[in-house]
């Protein structure tokens, strides 16, 4: 069996899938260019709805690269199977069903003080409407699709986060995934999304801690990060 990779390679992978999602931004040129619009200009969202779709399509593209080769090199390490669980049991629904009553609870209270609109997926089409008309259904598809694929990135992140912790301190019990994902996902807010910055920080402790409770089975950990974009 081949040795297991020490703690500074996983934490490299970890930021790479990091600096990966950053990489996003770039696609916003590809975005540009279809859209006919200046590669230097302002404004994030394109002028045509098809321009939009083309952003996500590059993004997903790269990011899915990203998760195979990452997910394939941790399917290599000795122990992968205890810590890329994909199986059900009653812990895992319990936690799924925390995860729903938790991220119902903070979209609810979010919505009504942001602008009444609830869920989150019902305040994206209604934005997409305003500004692309009958294709909002079709942009609004591909914005979650965008959001899958940026999950499962954050997924792999937990799993590289917690591993390195435990191998430089040789402690299991610590969620040091969420100090990873605050340190990266949940701070890198502050300059993206200053508006909900601290909300998305500590939100992004969770998936750490939920990691843990259900003996490191993923279903939890991506349930929670992935529907807090739906509601």
């Amino acid at each position: 069996m081949n040795e297991e990779s020490g703690p500074w390679k996983y934490f490299l992978v970890a930021f790479l899938l990091f600096t990966l999602l950053g990489c996003d931004l770039l696609s916003l040129f590809a975005g540009r260019l279809v859209d006919g619009r200046p590669l230097l200009g302002s404004g994030v969202w394109s002028t045509h709805w098809y321009a939009t779709v083309v952003t996500f399509l590059c993004s997903c593209t790269m990011w899915c690269i990203g998760i195979v080769l990452v997910f394939r090199w941790l399917r290599e390490q000795p122990g992968s199977s205890g810590r890329l669980r994909i199986g059900w049991d009653l812990r895992a629904g319990i936690l799924l069903i925390l995860t729903i009553i938790l991220i119902f609870v903070d979209a609810f209270f979010i919505g009504s003080l942001r602008d009444g609109t609830f869920p989150e997926i019902a305040r994206a089409y209604v934005g997409f409407g305003r500004k692309y008309g009958n294709h909002a259904a079709i942009v609004l598809t591909f914005q979650y699709i965008y959001y899958f694929f940026e999950s499962l990135m954050a997924l792999l992140m937990v799993v590289c986060f917690q591993r390195a912790g435990e191998l430089w301190s040789g402690k299991t019990g610590v969620p040091w995934a969420s100090l990873g994902l605050v340190c990266t996902w949940g701070v890198i807010h502050f300059l993206s999304h200053p508006s909900g910055a601290l909300g998305v920080t500590v939100w992004s402790s969770l998936p750490g801690v939920f990691y843990l409770l259900g003996r490191k089975t993923l279903i939890p950990v991506f349930s929670i990060l992935l529907l807090a974009f739906f509601l």
